[in-house]
């Protein structure tokens, strides 16, 4: 096993991309991370790394990409690849990678390797950061009996999108630095379709967006409602309805990830039709 570092995300794309979109719903977040790069929704941080890991007949194994502000990102991927991205970061000096790795994320097995791996030699102090699953749903059972009705988000939502994005943040994302939503919401207003917000009696009370469709599959994210509005259905009516709006409007699949320390969204999106795919898992790196 040997890694190949590209030098830019078009390098990376041009070899990476048709191997993610092998399995569309378990690598989505690394081909929307990496098209949103290529078309210019997100500027590509000068310490942003993109690693290829290739087998002993230089065939594809697996990829690993450092987006900033985000943790190192995994593919699908065996042990020994695993393993060999942890040397290749470990023996990266500080200079080299910008700053130490700060956090390892993806599918729970290879991110496992990864960290065992990475901890031996580095010796740095391991802490567990979040665990996901992924959903993917392909015949929405949209609820019965919850007042009010879907909308899509406009520039007059703006604030409230910001505000709402910043407390979903720090509510189910504690452990990751702050950092200012804005231009993300900028850009799903203008590229339009986006964002969608439920409202009961002419008020917003839930929220999501969307991520750009790869390979048919769209990403649901950032389900937020407001806590005066919990217990109503409210967010499992909004994700509903956006999902049969997605699929009809030509998707493959939705999908979306869910904490699994959490019982009542995993049961929601159960309800709705969602069925699990993979578990994800971050870890947390500290060092002397």
């Amino acid at each position: 096993m040997r890694c190949v570092r590209d030098p830019d995300v078009r390098t990376f794309a041009d070899h990476a991309v048709p191997w993610l979109l092998h399995e569309p719903v378990r690598h989505n977040v690394l081909a929307t991370t990496v098209q949103s790069r290529l078309d210019g929704g997100h500027r590509e941080a000068p310490d942003s790394i993109w690693v290829r890991v290739l087998d002993e007949r230089e065939r594809l194994a697996a990829v690993a990409v450092r987006a900033p502000p985000r943790a190192l990102l995994l593919s699908g991927m065996s042990p020994p690849p695993a393993q060999a991205l942890a040397d290749h970061f470990a023996s990266c000096s500080v200079d080299d990678v910008g700053q130490r790795l700060p956090a390892v994320d993806g599918p729970a097995d290879a991110a496992l390797a990864f960290m065992v791996r990475y901890r031996e030699a580095t010796g740095a102090r391991v802490m567990p950061g979040l665990g996901t699953r992924a959903y993917q749903l392909r015949r929405p059972l949209p609820p019965a009996g919850v007042p009010g009705r879907l909308r899509e988000a406009t520039d007059a939502d703006r604030a409230l999108i910001v505000r709402w994005v910043h407390w979903f943040t720090a509510e189910a994302l504690p452990q990751q630095q702050p950092s200012d939503p804005a231009a993300g919401v900028d850009d799903r207003l203008r590229h339009g379709r986006m964002m969608w917000l439920w409202e009961d009696r002419g008020a917003p009370v839930s929220f999501l967006w969307l991520s750009p469709p790869t390979a048919g599959v769209v990403r649901i994210s950032t389900v937020y409602t407001a806590p005066a509005a919990r217990g109503r259905g409210y967010a499992r009516a909004c994700v509903a309805a956006v999902s049969r709006r997605v699929l009809d409007a030509g998707a493959t699949d939705c999908m979306l990830y869910a904490d699994t320390a959490n019982p009542t969204s995993n049961a929601i999106y159960r309800q709705i039709g969602f069925q699990p795919v993979d578990d994800a898992q971050e870890w947390l790196f500290s060092y002397s």
